[in-house]
C-alpha cells in the first residue's frame, strides 16, 4: 500500500470517527440535556418527580398529549409538569407555569373505563388558570371576584369550552346529556362531585359540585364553537353569567 493511500484511509477513518463521536454526544444530550432540567425542577419536595418518569409510560404519554392539546387551545401552557405521590388532584403555579399532578388521581382515573375524561377536565382546568394569569384577566378581576371560589369557577367555565370543542369534534350535541355521557355517567363529571363533595373547605374554595358543573356546562355551551378571535367576548359574557348566577360580585 502506498503512503498516499494510507494517508487517505487515515483521513477517512478520522472523519468517520469524528462523525460517530458527534452523533453519540448528540444522542446522550437528547436524553440528559432535555430531560434533566424537568427532572431537577420536580425534585423540590419528597415524592415528586417528572411526568416522564412515571412507571406507567402509556398513561404518562396520554397526559402529555392532553396537555399539548390544552396548550394549543388556550395558547399558553406549562413549562414543567411534575407528579406527586402526596398530592391527590392537581396544583398549578401560574407565575412559573409549573403543574404538579397527583399520582393517585392519575392512576385511579387512568384505570377507569371513562376515567380519561376526568383527567382531561382537571388538566383543562389547571391550564385555564395559566390562561387567566397570562391574559391579565386574573389581575384585573381578582379584586372584583372577591373570593378564590369565583376564580376557580371561572376556570371550570374555561375548561368547559375546551371539552365542548372535543365533544363537537366527535359529532356530539352540546347538551347536558351528551356532556354526562362524555364522562360515562348519568349525573355529570365525577371530578366535580369527588373534589367538591368531600369537605366543606373544598366547596368554599372551588364551589359546590352543582356550581362547578353549572360553570363548566356554561363554558361548553358558550365557548365550544367560538373561534379564537371571538373567544374573548364569550369569556366576558360567561363571566357575567357566573357573577350573576353564582354570586361572584
Amino acid at each position: 500500500m502506498t503512503e498516499a493511500r494510507a494517508d487517505g484511509r487515515r483521513q477517512r477513518f478520522y472523519w468517520l470517527l469524528r462523525w460517530f463521536s458527534v452523533q453519540w454526544i448528540a444522542a446522550i444530550c437528547a436524553v440528559t440535556c432535555l430531560t434533566a432540567p424537568a427532572a431537577l425542577a420536580c425534585q423540590g419536595e419528597p415524592g415528586t418527580f417528572a411526568l416522564a418518569q412515571m412507571k406507567d409510560s402509556k398513561l404518562s404519554a396520554k397526559v402529555g398529549d392532553i396537555l399539548a392539546n390544552t396548550t394549543a387551545y388556550f395558547g399558553v401552557g406549562f413549562d414543567e409538569v411534575c407528579v406527586s405521590d402526596t398530592l391527590f388532584n392537581g396544583r398549578a403555579n401560574v407565575i412559573d407555569r409549573e403543574l404538579t399532578l397527583g399520582a393517585r388521581f392519575l392512576r385511579f382515573y387512568g384505570a377507569q373505563e371513562n376515567g380519561m375524561a376526568s383527567i382531561i377536565v382537571l388538566l383543562a382546568h389547571e391550564n385555564a388558570h395559566v390562561y387567566q394569569y397570562q391574559s391579565g384577566w386574573l389581575q384585573q378581576q381578582t379584586a372584583k371576584a372577591g373570593t378564590l371560589r369565583c376564580v376557580e369557577l371561572f376556570a371550570d367555565y374555561l375548561a368547559g369550552g375546551y371539552v365542548g370543542r372535543l365533544i363537537a369534534k366527535r359529532g356530539g350535541q352540546l347538551d347536558e346529556g351528551t356532556v354526562a355521557r362524555f364522562f360515562g355517567e348519568s349525573h355529570g363529571p365525577s371530578i366535580f362531585y369527588g373534589t367538591s363533595g368531600m369537605n366543606a373547605g373544598m366547596a368554599e374554595r372551588h364551589g359546590t359540585a352543582s356550581e362547578r358543573f353549572f360553570a363548566f356546562s356554561q363554558g361548553v355551551e358558550r365557548l365550544a364553537f367560538k373561534p379564537a378571535n371571538d373567544r374573548q367576548q364569550a369569556m366576558v359574557e360567561g363571566w357575567a353569567v357566573i357573577r350573576k348566577d353564582l354570586r361572584c360580585g
